[in-house]
């Protein structure tokens, strides 16, 4: 292709004019790529802390439960391990209108008085999801326990295209059975 310049001489066209918007076009498509691998390495290492918060839980019921607590200091233990997946507070209803640094502030105090009080009432939106299940057998000297998280809601970008809206996480924990030895 020949073209005149300004001055009425013909000249060719050089290449880079050529290929003007094909590094837009490139730079474009590389960039949704990276995206793409960005979004999928977030959605796989919040899973896996999801994951490890799931083995973490099932390991502190397993714990409670080997050192002979009964089954409702169990149960708490075992929420009290989860909460990193239980979302918000829902009760005390009072804690619901306030900001993530004052009830970050308030929280340790919460805890700290649902493990102890058996009574005190503290919950989360996401606990209902979370169970325990404790060994058949006490008897064992070696006990497997299980945390099923049903349904847990995955509230990441681009999720739909992965894996949906919920998944199912299971934690486990084996741990030495003390009290089967020395409580009777």
């Amino acid at each position: 292709m020949v073209r005149r310049s300004q001055s009425g001489r013909r000249g060719k066209i050089k290449p880079s004019q050529r290929h003007k918007g094909q590094a837009i076009v490139e730079s474009v498509i590389a960039f949704m790529v990276i995206l793409l691998i960005f979004f999928t390495l977030t959605q796989l290492m919040l899973l896996a802390s999801a994951q490890f918060i799931a083995d973490h839980s099932a390991f502190v019921a397993g714990r409670s439960h080997v050192v002979g607590f009964d089954h409702d200091v169990v149960q708490r233990a075992k929420e009290v391990g989860s909460i990193g997946l239980a979302g918000h507070v829902t009760n005390p209803p009072a804690l619901e209108g306030l900001s993530t640094l004052e009830l970050g502030a308030i929280e340790p105090v919460l805890i700290g008085e649902f493990i102890q009080e058996s009574g005190y009432i503290l919950r989360y939106e996401h606990w209902h999801l979370v169970d325990l299940t404790l060994p058949a057998n006490e008897d064992e000297i070696v006990e497997t326990f299980q945390v099923n998280v049903r349904n847990y809601p995955v509230d990441l970008p681009m999720s739909d295209a992965f894996m949906g809206d919920t998944i199912d996480l299971r934690g486990s924990a084996k741990l030495f059975n003390h009290a089967a030895l020395y409580l009777e």
